[in-house]
């Protein structure tokens, strides 16, 4: 369980790179990637920051993005090294798998629902007949 202090470090490097991000950096474009979580290591000497992509993206889009956030990895130190922190962690990139698992859950409930909807209906119309 994360810390106040690496709660509090965690929003703050989230909302920077989240200014930083969805834009050009050097010469990669980075406006596909949306950032949606930061967890710091304990002594703040690193950051996991998980990133996701459009709906429809694909394992060589992720790999893709994973490499132009690696390559711009210094760049985004460096824009860090403004805020005045003692230490800049070390940034390491993940795909968040979250939404993605959150969306196949809606899409088994929403199939769920669609069949179950004709039997309902029958077990209404046969109660109403008694």
């Amino acid at each position: 369980m994360p810390t106040r202090r690496q709660y509090r470090f965690n929003e703050i490097l989230l909302e920077e790179l989240s200014l930083l991000v969805p834009g050009r950096m050097g010469e990669e474009d980075l406006s596909d990637i949306s950032l949606t979580r930061v967890e710091s290591a304990q002594d703040l000497s690193a950051a996991k920051v998980w990133f996701t992509l459009g709906q429809e993206s694909t394992p060589a889009d992720v790999t893709d993005a994973l490499r132009r956030l690696n390559e711009v990895q210094g760049l985004l130190m460096d824009e860090l090294s403004t805020l005045g922190l003692r230490r800049i962690p070390r940034l390491v990139f993940a795909h968040d798998r979250a939404h993605e698992s959150g969306q196949r859950v809606l899409e088994i409930l929403a199939r769920l629902e669609r069949e179950e909807q004709p039997d309902s209906s029958a077990g209404t119309a046969g109660a109403s007949e008694a």
